[in-house]
């Protein structure tokens, strides 16, 4: 069945009744070539592609999805499923993973991660790991709101005050399901 929808044209300067088409199309994202089913609204008056007005980004969505499962990255949302976890705000994330606040919000918004960066993401998305490697040497960039909130994440039983270098874990997360770094 073929749907339709009506949108404002600016070229024409009127409203304009579309066609919805999927097209495939073979795309390269950097180093690799893949094929992938596009949309795009057909103009029915002139018969042109336009990206669909509700979301022009959604093919590039679309192939920086594929990207990132073909080269085993972590997905827009699991990258902001990891940072809500801690109850962080992007700036304060962006700070204990040392990089750049837009360099995250690109990252977060769609935007392909360097293998360092998804690295990084990896080992912040294992709470023992965040809170020891990248917590708890930079604990002063974060206020005591977040720091308690990310210490009960990890270990309810335990204060840890701004500052501190050391932390002892508990029973269940010294089990085998975890690697301790030295």
């Amino acid at each position: 069945m073929t749907k339709y929808v009506k949108s404002f044209l600016l070229d024409l300067g009127r409203v304009e009744k579309f066609e919805i088409v999927s097209v495939n199309e073979t795309v390269t994202v950097k180093d690799l070539t893949f094929e992938n089913k596009h949309t795009y609204w057909k103009s029915v008056t002139t018969g042109e592609l336009y990206l669909p007005s509700d979301n022009p980004d959604v093919n590039l969505d679309s192939d920086y999805a594929i990207y990132k499962k073909e080269k085993n990255l972590l997905s827009t949302k699991e990258i902001v499923q990891i940072r809500k976890k801690y109850g962080l705000s992007l700036r304060s994330f962006a700070k204990i993973l040392g990089i750049g606040y837009s360099t995250l919000s690109k990252i977060e918004n769609g935007a392909v991660q360097s293998n360092e960066h998804d690295a990084l993401l990896r080992l912040a998305s294992n709470p023992y790991s965040f809170y020891n490697n990248l917590v708890l040497p930079k604990s002063e960039l974060l206020s005591d709101k977040e720091l308690e909130k990310i210490n009960e994440l990890v270990n309810p039983k335990a204060k840890i005050r701004k500052g501190d270098k050391k932390w002892v874990l508990p029973k269940i997360l010294r089990s085998k399901q975890f690697i301790q770094l030295s």
